[in-house]
């Protein structure tokens, strides 16, 4: 898993890179999103599935507070890791070929609008 963020981050780094520089904040947020989604579709699903609806319901306030906890650890540990490594990134996969290139940057914008997609089949299914 820690080279398929690797590989993304580096992706959306370069993409922003003209604005960002190598620091590269926004592709650090995306990543970060990207994290939270996916920890929030398997919360979901795991707590759905063993909770009542009740409960749930009365403690909504407070998993939305773990949430946002969560999601700036995230972002933390992710600026911790990922700062000023663009060029080592850029130096990694210097080397792609532009078949395999072109593959992986559609895997790329399909690994970020598909968590996306799955949180409005979630809400839509709730109906929020």
């Amino acid at each position: 898993m820690k080279f398929y963020f690797d590989y993304i981050y580096y992706r959306m780094a370069q993409f922003f890179f003209k604005r960002d520089g190598s620091d590269a904040i926004r592709a650090i947020l995306g990543i970060s999103m990207v994290q939270m989604l996916i920890l929030f579709i398997l919360s979901f699903i795991t707590v759905h599935f063993t909770l009542s609806a009740q409960y749930l319901h009365l403690h909504s306030k407070q998993s939305g507070e773990i949430g946002v906890f969560i999601t700036l650890l995230l972002i933390f540990y992710n600026y911790k890791k990922y700062k000023g490594r663009y060029s080592y990134y850029r130096e990694y996969w210097q080397d792609e070929v532009r078949s395999q290139r072109l593959l992986k940057g559609y895997l790329v914008l399909i690994s970020l609008i598909l968590p996306w997609i799955a949180v409005f089949l979630i809400a839509t299914y709730l109906k929020w």
